[in-house]
């Protein structure tokens, strides 16, 4: 394809264009036909003219927003200046849109702890009741220590389970 390599930046090669990226400072040239250094894939696709410019990030850029035309000297510091402004909206689209992919993860986790939390609360205080119906059976009919022991466990238990389910339940909140 003759846009081949267009689409990424590889920094590990270098160039002028990563230059820019890691620096952070807009690339300019008038004319990129004969620079080694000018991006391969663009000298291969006849553009002469190359404007690249980082879309800001927090910490580092997250990209590099690039212009090219076929005509020597097609971009002045007016043009530099508009692609700065243009790659900032970017920059804040991509961290606004990072932001609700965070949110939307949060609520999803959220709802996930209320419905596990709900769905295993039922059926352990189920077991806790019928543990405790089977505590008062072995007191009233003296059942033997260890088959006594068998249901304090299964009751502690099911307390342990029911303690871990609201800890589950106060996370969420």
């Amino acid at each position: 394809a003759e846009g081949e390599g267009l689409d990424r930046l590889d920094l590990a090669v270098g160039g002028s264009l990563a230059e820019a990226y890691l620096s952070g400072v807009p690339y300019r040239r008038a004319d990129v036909s004969q620079n080694p250094k000018a991006p391969a894939a663009l000298r291969r696709i006849g553009m002469r003219s190359v404007l690249g410019v980082p879309i800001p990030g927090d910490a580092a850029p997250q990209g590099l927003l690039v212009v090219a035309s076929a005509r020597a000297s097609a971009f002045n510091a007016d043009d530099a200046a508009f692609l700065r402004l243009v790659a900032e909206r970017v920059g804040l689209l991509l961290r606004h849109a990072a932001v609700e992919r965070e949110v939307a993860r949060t609520a999803a986790r959220q709802e996930f702890l209320t419905v596990v939390s709900h769905e295993l609360k039922t059926p352990v205080a189920v077991i806790k009741a019928y543990a405790e119906v089977l505590g008062r059976r072995a007191e009233l009919a003296a059942w033997p220590a260890q088959d006594r022991r068998v249901v304090e466990r299964v009751n502690e238990q099911a307390d342990r389970m029911l303690a871990m389910i609201e800890q589950l339940l106060d996370l969420r909140r």
